[in-house]
């Protein structure tokens, strides 16, 4: 082997996929969708993105509403990352959490129900739910969608692939 093939190898074997971590804090509020456009910004053109900004109106809500009980003094914190493959979103919120044993991600029975359907829409949203963290409190989720969807091809700054 000669020592330009050995630099390839070793460019190679050090090359790091490009991830874009971006951490957000907002005051618990039902105000939500310049926020939602923001978290969507690196994504907004892609074919996927209305299933995307769906779930994830849906999922600030719940934080917001069950979570933090509109308490205005709460926060909900929100990390997006975005990888070469993934497109993730973690949500937490300063509440209890949901047990796993009282997690439904179906619908209502009734259709007129008022509330109930926030899991449901969160699972159809996403490609990958990750379960609620499991911590003490369950009070953090994690939501998910594979690159396949997004259109970063135009967009270097977040990754290198050509996703075609």
């Amino acid at each position: 082997m000669s020592l330009f093939q050995g630099k390839n190898i070793l460019k190679r074997f050090f090359k790091r996929p490009k991830i874009n971590w971006s951490n957000y804090e907002f005051e618990s509020s039902l105000q939500l969708n310049e926020f939602v456009d923001q978290l969507l910004e690196p994504i907004k053109n892609s074919q996927s993105s209305y299933l995307i900004k769906l779930g994830l109106h849906e999922a600030l809500v719940n934080a917001v509403k069950h979570g933090n009980k509109l308490d205005p003094k709460k926060n909900i914190r929100v990390r997006r990352i975005i990888t070469p493959n993934w497109c993730v979103w973690q949500i937490q919120d300063q509440g209890n959490g949901l047990e796993i044993k009282k997690r439904n991600y179906k619908l209502p029975k009734k259709i007129s129900s008022v509330n109930g359907r926030g899991l449901y829409i969160i699972n159809e949203c996403f490609d990958d739910k990750g379960e609620h963290d499991l911590t003490t409190k369950y009070n953090k989720i994690t939501i998910n969608n594979n690159c396949k969807w997004c259109e970063f091809k135009d967009r270097p700054e977040i990754c290198d692939r050509n996703m075609a």
